[in-house]
């Protein structure tokens, strides 16, 4: 009896094994087509990651096209481009490890946001892992987020931040010295008016082909229903949709954001004040 429980669970874990590899291979041919016709013949497969160098690499990051991060990001890139784009890729195995939970790494590593963020160099699997510990209670990975925020500002990480600075009283005197510090140094880089007119020019992407919003079809009309959305979502917690309703356009990475949805949110209460803790 004792043998055939043992061989009920090893079969049930034969299954999951088996879907997870059928999973796994889908995504990566899904990424793998997708790349190659979009961006593998004129960038070699890691063509964010390429952007982020020439950013870093120059005197006026913004002759990059597409970089839309602050200035400040670019000196900081400075220091991480050194490492190439393998370190990178590894980075974001070793990222998935601050979830914890080997289900949910499990269900990332088998989602296509996560390979076609991985492969082409983005970073926006650090955004989600950051985001995840924070909404968990972790005061680091709450510091973290909102850094990123002011970093590489964009619609998505809206409403994770005003859950945060709603839920961790504690968080908003660090964002208040967070978003002074960088207005100072974007001022004193130069770069300010080009950094806004970059930010401003982001709109063009409602109709770029591989946004899966639905802006996509109606354009602008989508901003005022998905921002109503994210307000609603971010008062009732979930904050996976309400970050994918802020963002006027998507991409598949964004897709990422999703998946905290299966995050558990830790109450200031719960955690023991008006301040996060460490996820434990």
């Amino acid at each position: 009896m004792i043998t055939s429980r043992r061989y009920a669970v090893d079969g049930r874990w034969l299954v999951i094994a088996t879907l997870f590899a059928v999973a796994l291979l889908a995504n990566l041919l899904i990424v793998y087509r997708t790349i190659a016709y979009w961006h593998g013949p004129a960038w070699g497969w890691s063509d964010d990651w390429n952007e982020l160098v020439q950013a870093a690499t120059s005197s006026n990051p913004y002759t990059a096209d597409g970089f839309r991060w602050s200035p400040v990001a670019a000196w900081i890139l400075g220091f991480l481009v050194p490492l190439g784009i393998g370190a990178w890729r590894l980075l974001h195995f070793a990222a998935l490890l601050v979830l914890r939970d080997w289900r949910v790494i499990a269900l990332v590593l088998v989602s296509f946001p996560f390979w076609v963020d991985m492969v082409s160099g983005n970073v926006l699997v650090f955004a989600f892992v950051a985001a995840w510990a924070a909404i968990r209670g972790s005061r680091a990975g709450g510091l973290i987020f909102l850094a990123m925020v002011m970093l590489m500002p964009r619609p998505l990480f809206v409403p994770v931040t005003a859950w945060l600075l709603w839920k961790h009283p504690a968080l908003r005197i660090p964002m208040a010295a967070l978003l002074l510090g960088s207005v100072a140094l974007v001022a004193s880089s130069g770069l300010g008016p080009e950094w806004i007119g970059r930010l401003a020019s982001s709109g063009s992407e409602l109709g770029h082909p591989q946004n899966i919003a639905p802006s996509r079809w109606i354009g602008a009309a989508w901003i005022p229903i998905g921002a109503l959305l994210a307000v609603v979502l971010t008062w009732r917690g979930r904050l996976g949709l309400a970050s994918l309703a802020a963002s006027p356009y998507l991409f598949a990475y964004y897709l990422l954001f999703g998946f905290l949805e299966l995050a558990p949110r830790l109450s200031a209460r719960r955690a023991g004040g008006d301040h996060p803790v460490s996820a434990s």
